[in-house]
């Protein structure tokens, strides 16, 4: 049976930084850490920018402490929380690419704790009505209606863009 991959520990990652500017090779990096060398290789690969490999790039956000408490948030918010898996960036694009439509309206440098729920709403709805290459220059809206009205889904349009079922 295949030997299942493992991702490297934060001190491996490390390891990978220090080694080649030590002169080692992907191969020996791999034999001193008793992995194979496609690991170190795709590691290498996936987490190498201009700045070269930056081992601090591979700890994703649900590594860190930002989620410790989400068992709390969700109670208190009455909402579910999903991670995404490690190195499955196409699980993260969809709420990447929201969030960047969401800064549009509330920069990073602006205080959330001032925003009214009113301009939240105003800021979802300019967004739900932007047209969409991934949906035939469509809106959202458009296309939840037309599947709302051909039966292929229950819920109403205006009751799913606001969160509320």
């Amino acid at each position: 049976m295949a030997k299942r991959y493992t991702h490297p520990a934060p001190d491996e990652r490390y390891y990978i930084k220090a080694r080649p500017e030590a002169g080692d090779s992907r191969a020996e990096i791999a034999r001193s850490l008793g992995r194979s060398a496609s690991t170190v290789s795709r590691e290498m690969k996936r987490n190498t920018g201009l700045r070269g490999y930056r081992p601090k790039q591979a700890q994703r956000l649900c590594d860190g402490r930002e989620f410790a408490d989400h068992a709390a948030v969700s109670r208190a918010t009455g909402s579910d929380a999903y991670f995404a898996r490690p190195y499955r960036s196409r699980e993260r694009g969809l709420n990447e690419h929201g969030g960047g439509l969401l800064r549009q309206y509330f920069p990073k440098s602006m205080p959330l704790d001032g925003i009214t729920d009113e301009q939240v709403g105003r800021a979802v709805s300019r967004i739900n009505h932007r047209p969409r290459k991934c949906l035939g220059f469509k809106t959202p809206v458009e296309v939840l209606q037309n599947a709302y009205d051909s039966g292929e889904i229950t819920v109403s349009p205006s009751v799913a863009l606001q969160g509320r079922i």
